[in-house]
């Protein structure tokens, strides 16, 4: 596991970043939406990748959570490879 949101379990929600196997250096992409964006970038830099932010409109998400994202869940996403996030503003 490389990233966990939240970092405790206060939710029933559990978003995890994990390594798609001994052989590749690829991870699958956690379904991000809905999370903090400024604390899910965070987490994500020092993770190693590289991330975008872009805000985007308001009315379809808490302000400042994530509402869209790329890669999408479930995808592959490699070290230094890029992950662009939309948040609400």
């Amino acid at each position: 596991m490389l990233f966990r949101s939240p970092s405790t379990a206060s939710t029933t929600r559990v978003s995890l970043l994990v390594n798609a196997g001994t052989d590749s250096l690829a991870y699958i992409v956690p379904d991000l939406t809905g999370l903090d964006g400024r604390r899910t970038a965070e987490a994500m830099r020092e993770a190693g990748f590289r991330v975008n932010v872009v805000t985007g409109s308001t009315g379809t998400g808490a302000a400042g959570t994530v509402i869209k994202q790329q890669p999408a869940p479930g995808l592959p996403l490699g070290p230094n490879d890029a992950l662009s996030l939309e948040v609400s503003r």
